[in-house]
């Protein structure tokens, strides 16, 4: 393998990672190449659509033609989401033969097991109420990907828990946020930062990709209890489909609550603390031992919520400083350049 690598990033846009990772190793020399072909609402690949617009025929057609036409021109093809290029991973054998060095990124759904997540999150049943998950599915296409590719790439404990049993290896990279970006410097944007004389209220936000999973209709009966006894805040849910609109409506709260479920945090997360802001939540204590220990982010249930938001609102101080310590965290453990584009290059050479 030469020094000059040929990577496909695809087939789907989890949290942008196809088309950051792309981005990064072409701007270091490689020739790398993104494709995505279901909605999402980051940078557009170097081919993007939605599959979904088309009949199951076409959407056969189209996958086989996108594989014929990369099969053989890359060295390096990186998956994510337990998809490939073919339904079933048929495609698989055929790289595999010839040598390619495959990685499977597993990013939480497509391999999440509620029967193993109820192991150490006790409120896994809370997220899954209203949610079947057929766990052999799921188990099917994970060994189907483990059948020829040898390493999985997770950004977490938990994920790793779902998929140790079936790869040779299995890789912890923390999810990347390129700081260099200034969409994610709080200061390019217009925010009234908080004072110890602050004449304004405080504006919370929470927001959801996945009502149920993040418990957003917990944290909104919580809100509504603070709302009726207090006038210092305010309350706002966000979804913007458009990135950059959705990280200047992000850049306007005082405190982020992401989620009280999932027991992990993510690129919400992230995001959030680039920009200064404290986050709320829920860290379960399985996870929390992969994390390092300063890490800023505090913790919330179902159980505690009200106490721990309100127990925040009256320390404008401490607010100020979580800010301060999220933006050092992600600097320190998920730069884009300096910390996890190093890390993968040596996922890459060492398989």
């Amino acid at each position: 393998m030469s020094n000059i690598w040929n990577i496909l990033y695809g087939l789907i846009s989890i949290c942008g990672l196809n088309t950051t990772f792309a981005k990064a190793m072409n701007e270091i020399g490689h020739s790398a190449k993104s494709i995505s072909f279901l909605n999402h609402r980051f940078e557009k690949a170097d081919i993007d659509f939605d599959i979904n617009m088309f009949t199951k025929p076409e959407k056969i057609k189209i996958r086989q033609k996108l594989f014929e036409e990369h099969k053989d021109t890359y060295e390096v093809f990186h998956f994510f989401f337990a998809h490939t290029f073919l339904y079933d991973q048929e495609d698989l054998p055929y790289l595999s033969s010839k040598g390619k060095k495959i990685f499977m990124h597993h990013n939480g759904t497509d391999v999440r097991l509620p029967s193993v997540l109820e192991k150490f999150n006790p409120y896994a049943k809370l997220m899954y109420k209203d949610f079947f998950v057929n766990e052999d599915e799921v188990t099917k296409y994970v060994k189907n990907c483990a059948k020829w590719i040898p390493t999985a790439i997770v950004q977490d404990l938990e994920l790793a828990e779902y998929v140790k049993p079936f790869y040779d290896n299995v890789e912890i990279l923390p999810l990347p946020i390129d700081l260099s970006l200034g969409k994610y410097c709080i200061e390019n944007y217009d925010y009234k930062p908080i004072t110890k004389s602050l004449n304004r209220k405080l504006k919370i936000i929470h927001a959801p990709t996945n009502r149920k999973f993040k418990g957003t209709d917990y944290i909104i009966d919580v809100m509504k209890k603070l709302l009726s006894k207090r006038n210092d805040i305010e309350f706002t849910v966000i979804d913007n489909p458009n990135h950059n609109d959705f990280l200047k409506e992000l850049a306007q709260g005082d405190i982020i609550i992401d989620h009280i479920l999932y027991g992990t945090y993510g690129m919400l997360s992230i995001e959030a603390m680039a920009l200064k802001k404290p986050v709320i939540t829920y860290i379960n204590d399985f996870v929390k031992q992969g994390y390092p220990n300063d890490l800023p982010i505090v913790s919330a249930t179902v159980d505690n919520l009200e106490e721990v938001i309100e127990n925040l609102i009256n320390d404008k101080e401490k607010i100020v400083y979580l800010g301060e310590q999220g933006r050092k965290y992600v600097e320190k453990y998920h730069d884009l350049k300096n910390v996890i584009l190093p890390r993968l290059i040596d996922i890459y050479k060492k398989y």
